[in-house]
């Protein structure tokens, strides 16, 4: 919630990237009262979830479109952390 008072508090914020995970409320939910407020802000809605709630996955939101990425193979991830 604290995320949704910041965004009401500045306006030099040009795009909101959040997690699908967060305590209080889903980053869905965030992704929708923002947009309540400011239709058509970009957002960046991030998730290690296989799926999200219905309306939200496969870009059938106004404005949305899903990006899916592979997880790398333990062979590509190797010097990663080094």
């Amino acid at each position: 919630m604290r995320a949704l008072e910041i965004m009401r508090r500045e306006e030099n914020i040009d795009l909101l990237i959040t997690d699908q995970a967060m305590p209080g409320m889903t980053g869905s939910e965030l992704v929708s009262k923002v947009r309540a407020e400011k239709p058509g802000f970009p957002v960046i809605l991030a998730t290690g979830y296989a799926e999200l709630p219905p309306g939200r996955s496969r870009g059938n939101s106004e404005n949305c479109k899903a990006l899916q990425t592979a997880r790398p193979r333990r062979s590509d991830r190797r010097g990663l952390c080094d």
